[in-house]
């Protein structure tokens, strides 16, 4: 019997008559329903699927169907909306998406299966006799002590979500960073599971004056050297002036890319603006350094 009671054994392996839902490739508006037991090959494109994009929806609608399809609401205002009618899972809503994440712990026996819930696995007496040929579980074992089929759903990444094509959220099972409510990065990538690579907050990360484009931070007009913190114009920026890490800090401003002290007796050198004539670590021109039995006089290091 398989692990919801559908199945049987045949020749000492299991198999399950059971359907499981499978989203197609490319159309993923459509839905196909194959026996788990010859889905085991691949996560690949299903037979059967109708072609790609047969809708007429875009490429980045489909993408979001498929994340949300049966998962309750697509948008929330609250996590209380997002109910998805599976009970082990958990849901969330964040930035106004619902996220499902499977829990185990809601299960009394056997595992949290996004796609149907908590499943009750078939009575074994040997790991051998709990492979149920589906390519979303994974680890599957005979527990010795309930003598129960027990299983982990799949999850490649190990981000918590297991892909679409298993019922869950994780447009790229292959990718830890790439998972639903996640942070949206400036790489062509989607990392926040929403359908769309780099959309917004995408570009956040490419910091001032800047903007992200086909996978790549940008910089906006008049701002062209771009430095860790963002783009900026290094003739009058104080923060890099003249080039990326160079500060003016309080006591000067960028002229023409180089820092010039407010006071006339001053002169900036690499880290702010000092008096040549005094300073023991300046001493009559930067980054002249009198010894420790020393100090500076008149832009001269003599002895104390």
């Amino acid at each position: 019997m398989g692990r919801n009671g559908v199945g049987q054994r045949q020749d000492g392996v299991l198999t399950e008559s059971r359907p499981v839902v499978r989203h197609c490739a490319g159309d993923m508006n459509m839905r196909c329903t194959v026996v788990a037991a010859f889905a085991a090959l691949a996560l690949g494109p299903i037979a059967g699927c109708s072609p790609a994009n047969n809708t007429g929806d875009t490429v980045a609608t489909d993408a979001m169907d498929t994340v949300m399809r049966e998962a309750g609401p697509s948008t929330c205002t609250t996590s209380a909306t997002c109910n998805d009618n599976i009970p082990c899972t958990d849901e969330v809503c964040v930035g106004g998406r619902c996220i499902h994440t499977p829990n185990a712990m809601r299960c009394t026996s056997g595992a949290c299966d996004p796609r149907t819930g908590c499943s009750s696995g078939a009575t074994c007496g040997r790991d051998a006799e709990c492979n149920d040929l589906d390519p979303c579980t994974t680890n599957e074992r005979c527990d010795m002590t309930s003598h129960v089929c027990v299983w982990d759903i799949l999850d490649r990444d190990n981000d918590g979500h297991p892909p679409v094509q298993c019922g869950g959220q994780d447009c790229d099972d292959a990718r830890p960073d790439a998972t639903p409510g996640g942070t949206e990065r400036c790489n062509g990538l989607d990392d926040d599971c929403d359908g769309m690579a780099d959309d917004p907050p995408a570009g956040v990360d490419c910091g001032r004056n800047s903007f992200c484009m086909a996978g790549r931070c940008q910089c906006r007009t008049g701002f062209p050297l771009q430095c860790a913190d963002g783009c900026v114009e290094p003739m009058t920026d104080p923060v890099d002036c003249g080039m990326c890490g160079q500060p003016c800090g309080m006591m000067a401003s960028c002229m023409a890319g180089t820092c010039v002290c407010a006071s006339g007796t001053a002169t900036f050198c690499r880290f702010g603006c000092t008096d040549l004539m005094t300073d023991a670590l300046n001493c009559g021109m930067c980054a002249t350094r009198c010894a420790m039995s020393e100090r500076c006089v008149a832009g001269v290091c003599v002895p104390r």
